[in-house]
């Protein structure tokens, strides 16, 4: 073999060798450069999509992306909840399709390297989601002018939540008062805000509901489970005798008119108007429903019991009806029953569900409802059929629908068990 031969031979691997060590990149101190790693984030809906530089170093181990609901320092170790471990170099993105529910979210991602880690600036992203310091004992929508009103029972006040501008516009004080019931009117003289607070007073408060302005007050004189408003000069009052009686009085007077006491039963007795008219109520409490027609001077015309067979025991604090007033719904089971209350539907035919709450669709045709579980479920009634389900990120307890928009009232808890409440919106075909 020639010299010449082994020196080109030498000559090849000397330059292979510096090429090797010219690509070798090393390990290099978070102080000495900055940032080296740079995190860029979008959002898709709910998820976060994050993306990042690549980082072929010869000593990468695996990148470690962390998540906090508070900024994240630049400490030179991981600080922050690890959402995942990634050993592959070329792997530059992830999507966390498990979002708390925060105001705020910070992402950091971290480059293990041996015992030292490069890491990334921390990202905040802005979450569209408000939470809020107060907890929803009892809730009122008012559909036609895109607002709910709110009973805190720890604080005692009810809020005023519009839920297209997502802003709590004012709140009024009930003291001493560990529940209320709601109910919006409207006799001629413009909205009204109906509140028994049941704090002793055994009164129907009236106010404004723009301002929260009092403009009088009805003397009942007994426990109020519920109130309802047909809007045709009467106010509709569930009050406790035992009986859980409904008394009718005349709004413009504040005179008692005429009751009936017939109905027995356990439990939170509520009432819901039932036509368009105003003049047809329905009641319910336990398993039990009666139906009453009302006529012009406020007089007890008719009255109709129905009982439904139910082994579940009422997680509805309301009545829920459709638009037309055709059919409506009230206790866990999901028995939807027919204005002339025939069963139209039982929802738990086909599965074990209790249901915290539901809302008709526009055409009867489905039920949006939430469970005891944390689920949202679409359902179809011709078919009795779950069409969709999913779990929320949090616990629901009012559900109502306003057009393509679904609205849920539910809480948020965090590690410490501490809550706060969110409004959410779900959009539907």
């Amino acid at each position: 073999m020639s010299n010449r031969y082994l020196l080109s031979v030498f000559s090849c691997f000397a330059i292979g060798l510096c090429c090797l060590l010219s690509c070798k990149k090393e390990s290099i101190d978070n102080g000495d450069n900055g940032f080296p790693i740079q995190l860029t984030t979008e959002q898709d809906g709910r998820n976060i999509i994050l993306n990042w530089t690549e980082t072929n170093i010869t000593d990468f181990e695996q990148y470690i992306i962390v998540r906090s609901s508070s900024p994240i320092p630049d400490d030179p170790t991981p600080s922050g909840q690890t959402i995942a471990s990634l050993d592959d170099y070329k792997t530059t993105n992830l999507e966390d399709n498990a979002v708390p529910l925060s105001e705020s979210i910070y992402y950091k991602v971290y480059v293990k390297l041996g015992e030292r880690f490069l890491f990334s600036p921390t990202v905040e992203v802005k979450s569209n989601i408000k939470l809020w310091n107060i907890q929803p004992s009892r809730v009122l929508f008012d559909k036609e002018h895109k607002r709910m009103f709110i009973f805190d029972a720890n604080q005692g006040k009810v809020y005023r939540y519009n839920y297209q501008s997502e802003l709590l516009e004012d709140s009024i004080s009930f003291t001493s008062s560990f529940d209320l019931r709601m109910a919006i009117g409207n006799h001629g003289n413009g909205d009204e805000l109906y509140i028994a607070p049941n704090n002793g007073t055994s009164d129907v408060k009236i106010y404004n509901p723009d301002n929260f302005q009092s403009i009088t007050s009805i003397f009942i004189g007994s426990y109020i489970y519920s109130i309802a408003s047909g809007n045709n000069g009467f106010i509709y009052v569930g009050s406790d005798n035992w009986q859980r009686s409904i008394s009718i009085y005349k709004r413009s007077t504040k005179q008692f008119v005429s009751s009936d006491s017939s109905f027995g039963g356990f439990g939170d007795s509520n009432l819901k108007v039932m036509s368009s008219d105003g003049f047809t109520v329905v009641q319910t409490s336990s398993n039990q429903v009666i139906r009453y027609s009302i006529n012009s001077q406020g007089q007890i015309e008719n009255l109709e019991f129905a009982f439904i067979n139910s082994n579940f025991f009422s997680f509805f604090q309301h009545i829920v009806k459709s638009d037309d007033n055709q059919l409506f719904c009230f206790e866990s089971g999901g028995t939807i029953l027919k204005s002339d209350l025939q069963v139209a539907f039982v929802l738990s035919g086909v599965e074990f569900l209790f249901f915290m709450d539901l809302a008709f669709s526009n055409d009867n045709s489905q039920v949006f409802g939430i469970t005891n579980a944390g689920e949202f479920l679409e359902m179809d009634l011709a078919t009795n059929q779950v069409n969709k389900r999913f779990s929320l990120a949090y616990s629901p307890s009012r559900i109502e629908r306003d057009g393509n928009e679904i609205l849920i009232v539910g809480m948020v808890f965090d590690n410490f068990g501490f809550s706060k409440t969110i409004i959410d919106k779900l959009k539907i075909d």
